[in-house]
């Protein structure tokens, strides 16, 4: 897993930044896919991506959009239109202002899984803010290319009857899946991961946004 480099700017933004409370939702999931974290307002929106990849589960094999304010924030090399920016140049909180707003991400062209972004809160950063941090979240991350959230629940149905024709296949390919399941734990020491080199055994949790 990449590290995220350390600079002047994130340093400023421990002495004077914000934090942002959202609450990430895989749209068309019942029960909800859902993670509530907290992230420096300062962050990049590709590095937004990279945190929103270990929060959500995904592997971070395919491309990636945000899409705020009917503005769409890409990877360099997707950039092709004026409406399409670069994601590595804006920060989260120059396209979002004020909390109580919503935005998507799209991860996946092929499989299609878009994500509803809420901003729930923003406050003052605390003085020891070190990475992001998960608070909460509900049911696991389904696997890498299953063929979208319908797929993935008829990959779910498959593997619960063991006398459906594709069930040997698709239990070779996906194996024993636990949909009902979320590590906090894990989600908070791999984002510890991602921005130190040698992390702690266990990731502080800052408090919530009052």
């Amino acid at each position: 897993m990449k590290s995220v480099e350390v600079d002047m700017r994130s340093i400023e933004a421990r002495m004077s930044g914000t934090l942002y409370q959202l609450k990430i939702t895989l749209s068309n999931s019942e029960p909800p896919i859902w993670r509530r974290f907290q992230v420096a307002g300062e962050v990049t929106l590709d590095e937004l991506h990279d945190i929103i990849q270990v929060v959500m589960g995904w592997d971070n094999e395919h491309q990636y959009q945000f899409i705020i304010n009917d503005q769409y924030y890409v990877d360099t090399d997707l950039v092709t239109s004026a409406n399409r920016q670069d994601s590595s140049l804006v920060r989260l909180n120059d396209v979002i202002k004020r909390s109580k707003n919503l935005f998507m991400y799209e991860y996946d062209f092929g499989d299609g899984w878009e994500h509803e972004v809420y901003v729930e809160k923003i406050g003052p950063l605390p003085n020891t803010y070190q990475f992001p941090t998960c608070h909460e979240g509900q049911q696991a991350c389904p696997p890498e290319d299953c063929g979208g959230i319908f797929g993935y629940y008829d990959l779910l149905a498959t593997l619960k009857d063991p006398a459906a024709p594709e069930y040997q296949e698709v239990f070779e390919t996906y194996g024993h899946l636990e949909p009902d399941t979320f590590d906090l734990k894990w989600v908070n020491r791999s984002l510890q991961e991602l921005y130190t080199e040698a992390p702690e055994e266990q990731a502080a949790t800052p408090e919530a946004v009052s």
